[in-house]
């Protein structure tokens, strides 16, 4: 797969004969898999080369995607996109025109777009998909329905919201997951009995509480339970997520980056009269994930 950095709009980067999937596809939902399902059909048929242009982030702010820009770029390969233009998110990329997109797509030699029907682009996006018929031929996705919903990233956030892990996999097609480095924290888990890996992410959308979760680390699985929030308890005052792997794990596991998948919530974060009542409280949560 080629990967180019677009950080100007009036630059040539390829000139390939390409059908090209237009947006963020933060998530990489069912609705946005048919859509590139049907870019690859068309793409074959064509003998053009199936590409998608992506956002680098959702305007600077990172914290409010579902997954990585890696993640995204990963799912992409895996349906058969052969190259993808990430464009960059700078002051410069920001203000053009939707006139001036359009001319990037024809210099670059996109022949044919793919899009879903709320589309739209350029400075103050002021551009939308009647913009792109005046130019392209254009495959228009409409919206997609799950049980009678529509299927949109606003709504994935929701189910976290509601912690309905079950259907948010049904429609991301795998379960949610966040991802970080494990970075040093104040390793008060070891003092208790109960050590926990601190792990630095960006990712605003799963709320405060403790979970029951599975961590993957070096392509094994193991049984953990995770805490997002502040450690009331013990004065904390920052958010962060803490991940206790269950068992006799006792790798050192810093710096190395863990996926860690979500399967439903214990309970919320509270704060207790003393750190021994948090330590029977987690030893209880632990006792439920082991005998669910």
């Amino acid at each position: 797969m080629k990967i180019y950095k677009i950080d100007n709009l009036n630059k040539i980067y390829n000139s390939d004969d390409k059908c090209v999937a237009l947006g963020l596809f933060d998530g990489v939902h069912i609705g946005h898999q048919k859509l590139i399902k049907q870019l690859i059909d068309d793409s074959q048929e064509s003998n053009q080369i199936p590409t998608i242009i992506t956002m680098e982030n959702n305007f600077n702010k990172q914290g409010d995607l579902l997954i990585a820009l890696k993640d995204r770029i990963d799912k992409f390969k895996q349906l058969g996109v052969k190259v993808v233009y990430v464009l960059q998110m700078n002051e410069n990329n920001i203000n053009k025109s939707k006139e001036e997109f359009i001319s990037f797509l024809k210099v670059n030699n996109f022949l044919k777009v793919y899009v879903g029907e709320d589309f739209k682009f350029g400075k103050n996006a002021q551009g939308n998909i009647n913009d792109l018929k005046e130019s392209f031929p254009i495959f228009i996705l409409q919206d997609y329905l799950y049980n009678n919903q529509r299927v949109s990233t606003s709504y994935i956030k929701e189910l976290i919201k509601d912690n309905n892990f079950n259907q948010i996999k049904s429609i991301l097609g795998e379960e949610f997951y966040i991802k970080g480095q494990v970075v040093h924290g104040k390793k008060l888990g070891r003092t208790i009995g109960i050590p926990t890996a601190n792990l630095e992410v960006f990712n605003d959308n799963i709320k405060t509480g403790v979970y029951a979760t599975i961590t993957v680390l070096d392509n094994q699985k193991y049984t953990s339970i995770t805490n997002v929030g502040i450690n009331p308890t013990v004065g904390g005052t920052t958010h962060k997520v803490e991940v206790h792997i269950l068992g006799s794990f006792n790798k050192d596991i810093y710096d190395k980056e863990i996926k860690v998948i979500f399967k439903y919530k214990i309970r919320e974060e509270k704060k207790f009269s003393s750190v021994e009542d948090l330590k029977n409280q987690i030893e209880k949560d632990i006792r439920q994930i082991k005998e669910k």
